[in-house]
């Protein structure tokens, strides 16, 4: 009998384990080739979630084997959490369908919103584009300045619905710092809110901070409205004297519960696919759009478009929504007291 040295079959093993890996990779990369690639957006043409979706079906396919086509769909409805819904129980598992959701949709869960059928951390994360750091404001003509002015005065602002960080966060501030505002809900998305403010239904809405300065900048310049808070873990340095939701609240107690909420701002703009793709595609997806948010043709597009870019990779995106998900029960109780 001949004996088989041992660096032999350890050889022969690394072999066999390199055809299996490029046996994985070479389905994976042909997987795309032809196919069509749906990209599922919660809210209505126009927006935020809208104008980011649309940069990126533009962009994506260039960093996918076998340039696939990508299209917008929009999928508007439960504040944006019909996407979620969708893609966790319903879309092909394939990889064949991504979702732009709102960026509250592992708030949504921790806090058992109405309408919350998924699972946030089994959702597969692919990456996020920007930060979602939004700001709430009052039109000109709107005797509320200030937020010290919506603690004296019922203000009448418009939301997107009932769930959502834009109708929790004002239900909050009015419980734990005081305010009185007066939601107005069912709107489709920001960009509604916006003309409803100028026709008058409503006194302020909300729109993301930086990309708003960038598409309206003669609202600032002009001192068309009046900033009133942003919801973000920092103060924006172009608007120094807007607090932050947790400077607002009437005790440490009720700023650690803001925080909780206004964690949403670092999920943002973000994407993610099915529950069951196979590990290799998903790979195969934040590869692509990692490389894509540093392609110098996406940033000039998203610049000339006013949109921000301050991509986060799909790994580091999805201990995010755990570590949401997971917060401390005292605090995700306090939360929900505030919201209803």
């Amino acid at each position: 009998m001949i004996a088989r040295h041992p660096l032999s079959a350890l050889h022969a093993g690394l072999i066999c384990l390199l055809l299996l890996v490029s046996a994985s990779t070479g389905r994976a990369n042909d997987f795309y080739a032809g196919k069509t690639i749906n990209l599922y957006v919660g809210f209505d043409a126009g927006g935020g979630y809208d104008l980011y979706a649309r940069l990126i079906s533009r962009h994506l396919a260039r960093f996918l084997p076998g340039d696939p086509k990508i299209v917008v769909q929009n999928m508007p409805g439960a504040a944006g959490l019909r996407v979620a819904n969708y893609l966790y129980r319903v879309a092909p598992q394939d990889g064949t369908a991504l979702g732009l959701a709102a960026e509250s949709i592992a708030l949504e869960q921790a806090l058992q919103g109405a309408g919350t059928e998924y699972d946030a951390s089994k959702l597969n994360w692919v990456g996020r584009v920007a930060p979602s750091a939004s700001i709430t404001f009052t039109w000109h003509t709107s005797k509320t300045k200030t937020f010290e002015d919506a603690r004296r005065n019922e203000t009448v602002i418009g939301a997107t619905g009932v769930t959502g960080i834009t109708s929790y966060t004002p239900r909050a501030l009015n419980r734990l710092a005081k305010s009185q505002f007066k939601l107005i809900t069912g709107y489709s998305g920001s960009s509604s809110v916006l003309l409803a403010m100028e026709r008058g239904e409503v006194e302020g809405g909300f729109a993301i901070w930086p990309e708003f300065a960038k598409q309206k900048p003669d609202w600032i310049s002009g001192k068309k409205i009046n900033v009133l808070y942003i919801v973000a873990g920092k103060r924006a340095p172009e608007l120094p004297d807007v607090p932050t939701t947790d400077e607002l609240g009437t005790n440490e107690t009720a700023n650690k519960v803001l925080r909780f909420l206004a964690s949403t701002t670092e999920i943002g703009r973000a994407i993610f696919t099915t529950p069951n793709i196979p590990a290799d595609r998903l790979d195969l997806l934040r590869k692509a759009f990692m490389e894509m948010t540093r392609d110098q043709e996406f940033r000039r597009d998203a610049e000339q478009a006013g949109l921000q870019i301050d991509a986060l990779p799909g790994d580091i995106l999805q201990a995010q929504v755990t570590s949401i998900i997971t917060s401390p029960k005292s605090i995700i109780d306090e939360a929900k007291a505030a919201r209803d």
